[in-house]
């Protein structure tokens, strides 16, 4: 069974990859941060999606830091500092939560925040209806158009689709063996229950 973030993440691709053309990746390192789901619009622009399910993992984010190097002296600088100063890798940055979950006035500042709905039908209680509902706009942390290393973005998603296709790989030959290996211990089964008889 998928994991409520991982659903999150792919009913969110799926919605908005029916609005354009624009780049979405799950799961990408872009900057100094992860991101849940990156986005790069066609005029160039870089939107993040942090997916958090739990308050626990939403005050989380605001204590996530890295070193920098500020006059010879190593220094720690949070995200949301960066986010504040408009140095931050990407222009827009959306929390996405389960409907309730954050309210608008605990996201600070320029940051915007997006509901994820799941609602059963009536009439087909197995089916869901699946929204998403923009309740703070976000605004621009800066405007100007990040720089793409086009080459290395290439490298990453070649590293990652080689990654991809090996995790296939040893899921398919487990389960194959776990097959061929059962098959065999049933054949075993059927033949003791056999001679017995």
């Amino acid at each position: 069974m998928m994991k409520l973030k991982d659903e999150i993440a792919f009913e969110l691709i799926q919605s908005i990859q029916k609005s354009g053309s624009e780049i979405l990746i799950p799961n990408f390192y872009f900057g100094h941060y992860e991101f849940d789901v990156f986005r790069m619009l066609d005029n160039g622009n870089i939107y993040e999606y942090e997916i958090k399910t739990s308050r626990a993992d939403f005050k989380n984010d605001f204590t996530k830091k890295r070193k920098v190097i500020s006059d010879g002296n190593i220094i720690e600088v949070g995200k949301h500092e960066e986010i504040k100063f408009g140095k931050y890798s990407a222009n827009k940055f959306f929390f996405v939560v389960p409907e309730g979950l954050i309210a608008p006035e605990e996201v600070p500042g320029k940051l915007g925040l997006i509901y994820f709905h799941k609602e059963r039908f009536t009439m087909h209680p197995e089916k869901y209806l699946i929204r998403f509902e923009m309740v703070k706009a976000p605004k621009f942390i800066n405007k100007e158009k990040i720089e793409i290393d086009h080459i290395g973005l290439l490298r990453k998603m070649a590293f990652r689709e080689m990654n991809l296709r090996m995790k296939i790989y040893e899921i398919t030959k487990q389960k194959t063996y776990k097959y061929q290996y059962t098959k065999s211990i049933t054949k075993i089964g059927l033949f003791i229950e056999f001679s017995e008889s």
